[in-house]
């Protein structure tokens, strides 16, 4: 559903059909528990290999990014500058990596919460991730931060909003270390990325915070969250940082080039509400 499109429209909203949810065929209308116990080999592949899971004779994954190619072609047609776009969190992710050109590897990889919003902004050549699954309640925002193991948040640097949202992290996570890193946005990077590598190959601390400038913060999402055949998340920069705003990578390994993004460019204002 969306605003701006001038095509069987009502009351300014449009319904795309290649915006429904994951196509699970003979999954459908069953429980996680029913599937489970009925299709313990398939469920299993579904859960740990989502891009390559095929039933019935479909893939799942390839097709739900094959529609979500087919709805952005709908929606950029819109005769406005600004579209709303409502979906389900497996279409949302579809939306998003297939605007980026992320393969569906990268399935369950990019969070979309209930009742959360992601901004694209799209040019004739590009496509700028101006924020991702940002969150309208402060409790929402404090129980990612405590769920994930393996983190890493990012905090963007250059106001007096940084030492506030810092504050508010260290309140719900006091076990957090802390670190700024310093120098030019390479070395930055190096810095944060040294000391990630390191956290996740302790047993004693569960991630790190760490501030760094807008494009040091760019460089370390894209390298957490591409992997290998991701390229083209690594050719230019994607994604914008507010000063002060709060990015959270989770980690399932410890695996620091195999990242969750949870949400990017979350304002210290929404999360200090």
């Amino acid at each position: 559903i969306l605003q701006g499109y001038s095509k069987e429209v009502v009351d300014g909203m449009c319904v795309i059909p290649s915006l429904r949810e994951i196509d699970l065929y003979s999954f459908q209308g069953m429980d996680k528990y029913s599937t489970r116990a009925a299709n313990s080999k398939e469920y299993a592949e579904w859960k740990s290999h989502p891009a390559e899971f095929e039933i019935d004779g479909h893939a799942p994954v390839r097709e739900l990014w094959y529609r979500a190619s087919l709805a952005w072609q709908q929606i950029l047609a819109a005769e406005s500058d600004h579209c709303l776009v409502v979906a389900h969190n497996a279409v949302n992710q579809a939306l998003i990596c297939t605007a980026l050109g992320l393969p569906p590897s990268m399935f369950r990889r990019i969070q979309q919460s209930n009742a959360s919003f992601s901004q694209l902004q799209f040019t004739h050549d590009d496509v700028r991730v101006q924020c991702i699954n940002s969150f309208p309640l402060v409790s929402m925002m404090e129980k990612e931060i405590t769920k994930s193991h393996y983190k890493l948040v990012l905090v963007c640097g250059g106001t007096n909003d940084s030492s506030s949202i810092l504050s508010r992290i260290k309140d719900v996570d006091t076990m957090l270390p802390c670190m700024v890193a310093v120098g030019t946005p390479g070395e930055q990077v190096v810095d944060v990325m040294t000391a990630l590598e390191a956290s996740l190959s302790s047993s004693a601390q569960s991630g790190i915070v760490a501030i760094a400038d807008a494009e040091a913060c760019d460089e370390i999402v894209r390298r957490c969250v591409s992997s290998d055949t991701d390229t083209v998340l690594m050719n230019q920069r994607r994604f914008d940082f507010r000063p002060g705003s709060a990015t959270i990578l989770s980690f399932t390994s410890k695996d620091s080039c195999h990242a969750n993004l949870v949400c990017s460019n979350y304002t210290s204002q929404r999360l200090l509400a």
